[in-house]
């Protein structure tokens, strides 16, 4: 499995992941923070070719406390199952089911004029069982 920690502070533009995708992003999964609708966002839309699983966005609440807050985000991708953890308080977890061997890539990027990014850091994680 992957395994992904983010920590930026808010600016007009906020990070967004995009985890299991293909080359052609024909396939993707997308996690994010939404300030409007103050809520932590999985987006499965677009996660499989195939008509295994329930594709949906879901949103969990979480209300910054200080417009200033960094947030921080971790990620953890083992297979199928990606669990996402904002500010260590919320968190949404969910299997997807990409069909291609391909979508392994894993994207960082923003929507407006940039984020500030504190530190960031990816690693494989060791597997749990052996065997």
């Amino acid at each position: 499995g992957d395994h992904l920690d983010l920590h930026s502070f808010p600016t007009d533009a906020l990070p967004i992941f995009q985890v299991l995708t293909s080359p052609d992003e024909a396939e993707t999964t997308v996690l994010y923070y939404d300030v409007a609708s103050r809520a932590l966002v999985f987006d499965s839309t677009n996660s499989s070719l195939s008509d295994i699983g329930r594709p949906a966005i879901e949103k969990a609440p979480f209300t910054l406390k200080d417009r200033d807050a960094p947030l921080k985000f971790r990620v953890f991708i083992d297979k199928c199952v990606v669990e996402v953890y904002l500010n260590d308080t919320q968190a949404i977890t969910r299997r997807v089911f990409p069909t291609l061997d391909q979508s392994r890539r894993i994207a960082l990027f923003c929507e407006g004029d940039g984020v500030h990014v504190e530190r960031l850091t990816a690693w494989e994680m060791m597997s749990s069982n052996p065997y």
